[in-house]
């Protein structure tokens, strides 16, 4: 039992190490390499990227955020948790308009920090099962 402890905790290790590696690009669509031609209205994907520019127009209370530099994205509201520089993913939706052809919604943009925070976390766990098991044994 102790050497499946510590089986248990490499193998939850390892599992973490490379959700790590692979988060957020073996998952979503990077946004630079987003081409709004090959989507039509209605069409939701999730991508990723680094928040390059960040605009509020407040007499129509929207926010036009771009990803790196490619894809400009229309919040409704003030965007108030984030700031040019974040690297976040989040899912978009194709409507055609004059500010930009995608839309989302503040809960549906994420940190990518936060999801490898959990990670980080679940590798820790990994870590002390593997010891207790070296311990116990």
């Amino acid at each position: 039992m102790k050497k499946g402890l510590i089986i248990a905790g490499i193998v939850v290790i390892a599992i973490a190490l490379i959700l790590v590696a692979l988060f957020p690009a073996a998952f979503y669509k990077p946004a630079k390499n987003v081409n709004s031609d090959d989507y039509k209205d209605g069409d939701k994907i999730t991508v990723y990227g680094t928040i390059t520019k960040i605009g509020h127009l407040p007499w129509i209370n929207i926010t036009i955020l771009q990803l790196d530099n490619n894809l400009t994205v229309r919040i409704p509201g003030e965007l108030k948790h984030f700031h040019e520089g974040d690297y976040v993913y989040l899912t978009i939706e194709k409507k055609s308009s004059l500010l930009a052809q995608w839309e989302t919604s503040q809960d549906d943009i994420h940190y990518v920090s936060d999801i490898h925070f959990y990670l980080y976390v679940i590798m820790a766990i990994g870590i002390i099962i593997a010891v207790v098991g070296v311990i116990l044994r």
